[in-house]
């Protein structure tokens, strides 16, 4: 491929990494921020302003660990990306670990969009659980970008069997030359 991909890949491998590290670690300065972390629990538990929430120290360190156990999912799709970025950045287009990568990066994917709506379910139970009685909830929800997530996940896969089958393709034909 060209050398501009080449010199991509380069910088997309370490950034990527960057990002996912950046992402735990906002994630628990948030949570460790009183302030901060009513806007983070109503953001991952949806729950509108209206709806009380009480954070303790507990209740912080609960949704913290839901979150970044969550995150880590996420986490370990862009170290994936990044195995990707560091194949592309050797000039290897059609390598087995590609597949791999992307395969995993897929999984990742899938499971991150399909336990969304199960970690907003289960932080609205923790960030409403010190409340008075009959002020405690627990709501279900679907978005549409926890199916996009899921399908796209889905589709990496597919495109990373798919990608699997054309490096063995590859590869024999390099022996047949």
């Amino acid at each position: 491929m060209t050398l501009i991909s080449t010199r991509m890949g380069r910088w997309l491998a370490p950034f990527s990494q960057a990002l996912a590290i950046l992402f735990l670690l906002i994630n628990v300065l948030l949570w460790a921020v009183p302030e901060w972390a009513e806007y983070v629990a109503r953001s991952l538990s949806g729950l509108p302003t209206s709806t009380p929430v009480t954070l303790t120290a507990g209740t912080r360190l609960a949704g913290g660990a839901l979150s970044t156990l969550h995150l880590a999912v996420l986490v370990y799709a862009l170290f994936a990306i990044a195995g990707i970025f560091r194949m592309f950045a050797a000039g290897e287009w059609l390598h087995p670990r590609i597949s791999t990568h992307l395969h995993r990066f897929g999984l990742a994917l899938l499971v991150f969009g399909a336990t969304t709506p199960l970690v907003r379910a289960l932080m609205t139970v923790i960030v409403t659980l010190q409340n008075p009685e009959g002020q405690r909830m627990l709501a279900i929800g679907f978005s549409s970008n926890d199916f996009v997530i899921a399908l796209i996940g889905v589709l990496m896969v597919m495109l990373g069997y798919a990608l699997s089958e054309a490096a063995a393709i590859a590869e024999d034909n390099r022996q047949i030359v």
